[in-house]
This record gives C-alpha cells, sequence and structure tokens, in this order.
C-alpha cells in the first residue's frame, strides 16, 4: 500500500463573481521512503496542493467533496479535530513557502520546536529545549545555544527558513512536505538543506513531497516528478526520464529555460517562455499551454487533452495522441 494515495483532488477559491479552480482534478500517490517533485511556475497550484494534503484550506477555499487524500489507509479530509492535530506535524509536517508568517511572534525560536517535541513525542520541557538546540545546529545555523533563545524577528529570513526545516523534521514525520524550503537561502546552504533533507528520509524511512520552480534543485534529488500547469497535471515520470526528455512541450520550456554556462554570450541568449500562466477569467478552450506552446495546432486550441499513458509515463498532450496506450480522461 502507499503511504499517499491522492485521488481526484480539486481545491477551489469561492469569489465574488466567479470561482478560482487552483487544483482541478488531480491524482497522484506516493510511496515509502520515496521523494516526489512538484514543479511548475508560480500559479500552477503546487502550494495549494501542499496545503489541501493537510486538510488546511480555509474560506473562501474549499476542498470539492468528490477528492479523496488517503493516508496510511485513511481519509484525510473525514479526519475530526484530534486525528488532525495528531496527523499535522507528527505523521505529516510541512516547510511553509513564508516562514515569517508560520512562527508566533510572541515566543522564542526553541520555545516553538519543543512545542511540537511535548506534544508528538511526549518529551519534558528540557529535554525537549535541548533537542530545539541540536536541530537548529543540525540545519546549520550558528550559535544555536543563542539561537534557540532568539525570537522570530531576531532572525534574518535565510535563518527562519532553516528554523522552520528544524521544526518540520523535529518529529520525525513519515511524510514531509517542502514548500520551496530553499528560496530564501544561498547556493551553499541550499545543498546543505537538501542533503539534510536527504539524510532525514534514508535514516528515518521518510518520503518527501518538494515543491519547487527550481527544475536543478531536484536533479538528483527527486525520485519522480509530476509536472502542473493551471491547476492540472501535464506529465509525471521519474525524475531521470523527465532530465533525459520531458515529454510535453512545458517540460521542454522549463527545461531549455534553465540558466547554463555561457548564456549571456551575443550567441546564447537566455530561453524565455513567452506570455504567463492563465488566470480563471482567460484559460483557454482546450489545452491551457496552447497560447504559449511552440507546438500547438488547431486541435490543441479547440479541445482540453485528457491525460495519456504512455509507456510507464503520464502526458497532457495531444501530440501523444496516436502514442497512447490507455486514457480515461482523468489523472492517474
Amino acid at each position: 500500500m502507499s503511504l499517499l494515495e491522492v485521488r481526484n483532488l480539486s481545491t477551489r477559491f469561492k469569489l465574488i463573481d466567479h470561482t478560482v479552480r487552483a487544483v482541478d482534478g488531480i491524482s497522484f500517490s506516493v510511496e515509502h521512503n520515496e521523494t516526489l517533485a512538484i514543479v511548475g511556475e508560480s500559479g500552477c497550484g503546487k502550494s495549494v496542493t501542499a496545503m489541501s494534503l493537510m486538510n488546511l484550506i480555509q474560506a473562501p477555499g474549499e476542498i470539492d467533496s468528490s477528492s479523496e487524500i488517503i493516508f496510511e489507509g485513511k481519509n484525510v479530509l473525514e479526519m475530526n479535530d484530534s486525528e488532525l492535530k495528531e496527523l499535522r506535524g507528527g505523521k505529516i509536517a510541512m516547510i511553509f513557502q513564508e516562514p515569517s508568517a508560520s512562527f508566533n511572534p510572541l515566543f522564542r525560536i526553541g520555545s516553538q520546536i519543543a512545542e511540537a517535541l511535548k506534544i508528538h513525542q511526549g518529551a519534558a520541557k528540557d529535554e525537549a529545549l535541548v533537542q530545539a538546540e541540536k536541530l537548529l545546529d543540525s540545519v546549520k545555523i550558528s550559535e544555536p545555544d543563542r539561537r534557540v533563545k532568539n525570537y522570530p524577528f531576531q532572525l534574518s529570513g535565510g535563518m527562519l527558513q532553516r528554523a522552520m526545516t528544524a521544526l518540520a523534521i523535529s518529529c520525525s514525520p513519515k511524510l514531509l512536505l517542502a514548500d520551496e524550503p530553499t528560496t530564501a537561502l544561498d547556493v551553499t546552504i541550499q545543498a546543505q538543506i537538501i542533503k539534510l533533507l536527504q539524510d532525514e528520509a534514508s535514516e528515518k524511512n521518510m518520503s518527501i513531497i518538494f515543491v519547487t520552480h527550481d527544475l536543478e534543485l531536484i536533479d538528483g534529488f527527486a525520485d519522480r516528478i509530476m509536472l502542473l500547469y493551471a491547476g492540472r497535471v501535464f506529465e509525471q515520470s521519474t525524475a531521470p526520464e523527465f532530465f533525459d526528455n520531458p515529454l510535453h512541450p512545458y517540460g521542454e520550456d522549463l527545461m531549455n529555460a534553465i540558466p547554463r554556462m555561457g548564456l549571456f554570450k551575443d550567441e546564447h541568449k537566455l530561453y524565455t517562455i513567452k506570455g504567463q500562466v492563465p488566470d480563471e477569467k482567460s484559460k483557454p478552450i482546450g489545452c491551457a499551454y496552447a497560447p504559449r506552446c511552440r507546438k500547438c495546432f488547431d486541435k490543441c486550441v479547440n479541445e482540453e487533452p485528457p491525460l495519456f499513458s504512455v509507456n510507464s509515463r503520464n502526458v497532457r498532450c495531444w501530440l501523444f495522441e496516436n502514442k497512447n496506450l490507455s486514457t480515461d480522461g482523468e489523472d492517474k
């Protein structure tokens, strides 16, 4: 049995004059000790997907009643408050994209990490504070004995990001949701955090869902890739397959846009993707990527493609209609 099974996840935000389909009927699974990377540009539904998995969507947002999030055989969307309290931070933890908004400004960093240890692991106060200091040291925060006594405003953005990572891994969760966990960090610290997450996953049999727009960051780290665009799955494959040969034109464009040595010389300009992710009111009738796609043809403009199965991979593109082995019109 998979650790996590997500079926037809749809998360919508009801506004005054229209409804935004932030996540639109996606399905995927995460195995034990596996790292799944959810990639795509800003506005594609990556963070909303992660928040939905912990049932953290609040009004005006709502998760459709047909959605299922099965974690260890139980539907997260059917859990009561007591079960959710045990789940969040204990069995499933999250590194949020904005750490400054994730810490209570009135309490010391060490106390907030210690609180999670007391709640989920039953640690005594003094023991929990000692563990909190060790966790800050593990994420490469200098002088952890001093920083453990600091308030959030006394830490830089990068240090808060690392403290958020320490908090997330404090209770050895079975599934870690990492939402752009290295955004505020320099390249050296990014590499250290990735190595830390790899070691934690290996040592504690932890699975990771890593949300990012930085493809270079997950090369060699992720086991599988799920490419999102406009709230829909556009491609699912193993990471080596994706990096070797992305099937969807959107994946190709993202790979081409990665900066490489010599790109800023006159003969090697930086590749850019024209246009932007469509909002709800400007979504095309057919493929959502059609207005930006260099391989677009008439059918792409007029009809949305289903998710085709091509060998062991899934891709939402009419280019693969004749190569399709199976399709039911739903994400898998």
